[in-house]
């Protein structure tokens, strides 16, 4: 700071008879200003110095600087929960998801006749909603006898996932979890046409995971239909 006040030929005032002098402030410019920061004589000395023209020196550094190669960023992606409804393989954001765990007992609520409503839960020691997305997304829960599925495990185990959206919590059981997995938004590819039409209006995009191609779901959107279905 010194080095270039002394190079632009500034009277650095505010160090020797300011608020950062060492044998105390006695500018009588403090009375009105209270503090360097609010002086006139201050702020001109900044702009001085943002102004100043590059030295030969700065400019080489500079130069050196920008002539380095541009590293290539990691993408971080974002993390995503995938799992199977039917035959339909989907997936939603890890982070909207409370707990995965085991089925639990659905007790129907009295005088509730809603086919998306199954009943409540209690799950960690607090009530929660258990909707059935087979049915608001229109998707048949196994296969039909018959037909093999190439995507199934040989013995599938069913999860319930309990997850948290802007108007509160539900949770709803799914035929089996594969796991979590990061992607990169820019990866997404267009929905395809032979996918339901109920379901298609509830994915933005599909990605490849682990061979399998996996509807991302719309999670805000999937959550206002839920909450506007338990109405």
């Amino acid at each position: 700071m010194n080095a270039m006040t002394d190079e632009l030929h500034i009277d650095d005032c505010w160090n020797r008879v300011g608020v950062w002098s060492r044998t105390g402030s006695s500018c009588s410019r403090l009375i009105d200003a209270v503090h360097c920061h609010h002086c006139e004589v201050y702020r001109v000395a900044g702009r001085a110095l943002l102004d100043r023209p590059l030295s030969p020196q700065a400019r080489q550094q500079w130069d050196a600087s920008y002539a380095q190669p541009t590293l290539p960023q990691l993408r971080k992606g974002t993390s995503c929960t995938v799992f199977r409804l039917g035959e339909e393989w989907l997936a939603i954001p890890t982070l909207a998801i409370k707990s995965v765990g085991a089925p639990v007992p659905v007790r129907r609520i009295p005088h509730r006749s809603n086919p998306v409503l199954r009943g409540m839960a209690n799950l960690a020691s607090e009530l929660a909603l258990v909707v059935s997305l087979t049915t608001l997304l229109g998707i048949a829960d196994e296969p039909a006898p018959g037909q093999p599925s190439e995507l199934r495990r040989a013995q599938p185990i069913a999860r319930l996932l309990w997850v948290l959206g802007e108007s509160g919590s539900f949770a709803f059981e799914v035929a089996e979890v594969s796991g979590t997995h990061r992607y990169e938004e820019i990866r997404l590819e267009p929905v395809p046409s032979t996918l339901e039409k109920a379901v298609r209006r509830y994915v933005r995009g599909t990605l490849e995971v682990a061979g399998r191609r996996v509807g991302m779901l719309d999670f805000g959107l999937l959550a206002y239909a839920v909450g506007q279905a338990l109405k």
